[in-house]
């Protein structure tokens, strides 16, 4: 809790001091709210894993050896997707991603860097909705630098991308 009330203060703090120092309306328009959001995703995530190596382990290492097998054609898994089928998903769509590109671990992290960012931008829409684009525009700030941007390093965490 405090951490959100911290991350709101200064938030509101920096966009203020955007606002009134450089005498920009920025934010009215919401595209640029939008791509706000987007850039402020992406550029840390991309810094955060260009600068930590990240060892495949766990559930990153499974996803990753079977993302590697499909995107050569091959079946993988053998019992154990048969008994958990909602590791089967997520391995697949990362497999095609390898198969485009390479099957190196960069690319898996860029997948899912693109999917905090999407996210980041349903979570500002669902706010906007719900009540007002300073609402939205706020929580999609605290949810991409919040407690759970440590994900971006360990990919295939199936709480976040393969229970529905």
């Amino acid at each position: 809790m405090l951490f959100l009330v911290t991350a709101g203060v200064v938030g509101c703090g920096a966009l203020w001091f955007v606002k009134k120092a450089l005498n920009l309306h920025i934010l009215n328009n919401e595209g640029l709210r939008v791509l706000f959001i987007v850039l402020m995703s992406l550029i840390t995530r991309l810094v955060l894993i260009n600068i930590v190596d990240i060892t495949p382990n766990s559930d990153f290492e499974l996803y990753h050896t079977l993302a590697q097998a499909f995107s050569k054609g091959e079946g993988a898994g053998g019992k154990y997707v048969a008994l958990f089928p909602h590791t089967f998903g997520y391995p697949f769509i990362l497999g095609m991603v390898y198969r485009v590109f390479s099957p190196d671990k960069y690319f898996a992290l860029l997948l899912n860097i693109l999917f905090e960012a999407v996210t980041g931008i349903l979570i500002y829409f669902l706010g906007k909705m719900i009540s007002n684009w300073k609402v939205g525009f706020f929580a999609a700030i605290i949810w991409l630098y919040g407690p759970l941007m440590c994900f971006t390093l360990q990919l295939f965490v199936q709480s976040r991308y393969t229970h529905c």
